[in-house]
C-alpha cells in the first residue's frame, strides 16, 4: 500500500490534477452509460467498408459481426465499462488519498477497498473475474452510505457476481462519491 503522511490525508492535488481525474471518471461513466444504452436498444450497427490503421487494412467482411455477436459484444462492452469504472475510481482515490486504505474516514476506506478489490478481480482475467482478497481486508464488510457494500467473507478465489457489491449501478454511485471527493478536498 502507498505510504507517507497521516493516514487518510489528502495529497496536495492542484485544481488541474483534480479536473483531470474528474474527467477520467466522467469518461468511464460515459462508457458505462453508453454500454447500458447498447444493451437496452441493441441498435442496428453500421460498419465501415474498410478501415486502415498504419500499414494494415481490414475490409467490411473482416469487421462485420453477426447480430448474435453484436448482442454478445454489447454485454462485453458493459462488462469492460464496469472494470474501467472500478479502475478510474481506484486511481482517483489513490491520487487524492495516498493512504486511503488506512484512513480514519470509514467511508473513504470502504470506497477505496471496494474499488481496489473490484479492479483486482478483473485485472488478471477480465472476462472471468475472480475475487482476490488480502489479509487486511479478509472477512470484512465495506459499506459506503446506503448505495454499495461488499462483504469479503469467503470471497477469495470465487467468481465475481455483481450481487456481491450491489451491481453496476452501485458502482456508478461509487464513482459519483469519488468525483465528489475531488470537489470537496
Amino acid at each position: 500500500m502507498p505510504c507517507g503522511g497521516p493516514a487518510g490525508a489528502a495529497s496536495q492535488m492542484d485544481k488541474d490534477e483534480a479536473n483531470f481525474h474528474g474527467q477520467l471518471i466522467k469518461n468511464a461513466q460515459i462508457l458505462f452509460k453508453l454500454s447500458l444504452g447498447f444493451s437496452a436498444a441493441l441498435p442496428e450497427l453500421g460498419y465501415l467498408a474498410s478501415f486502415a490503421s498504419y500499414r494494415h487494412t481490414a475490409h467490411a467482411d473482416e469487421l462485420k459481426l453477426t447480430r448474435e455477436e453484436e448482442g454478445i459484444g454489447s454485454t462485453l462492452l458493459e462488462h469492460v465499462a464496469i472494470y474501467t469504472l472500478a479502475v478510474q475510481i481506484d486511481t482517483t482515490l489513490g491520487a487524492l488519498y495516498p493512504n486511503r486504505f488506512e484512513s480514519a474516514d470509514q467511508m473513504l476506506r470502504s470506497a477505496a477497498w471496494i474499488a481496489r478489490l473490484i479492479r483486482n478481480a478483473f485485472a488478471h482475467n477480465p472476462f472471468a473475474p475472480q475475487w482476490k482478497t488480502y489479509l487486511e481486508c479478509e472477512n470484512k464488510q465495506f459499506t459506503v452510505h446506503d448505495f454499495i457494500s461488499l462483504d469479503t467473507s469467503g470471497l477469495n478465489g470465487k467468481s465475481v457476481d455483481r450481487a456481491h457489491y450491489g451491481g453496476p449501478l452501485a458502482l456508478l454511485k461509487l464513482s459519483e462519491f469519488a468525483r465528489g471527493k475531488l470537489e470537496h478536498d
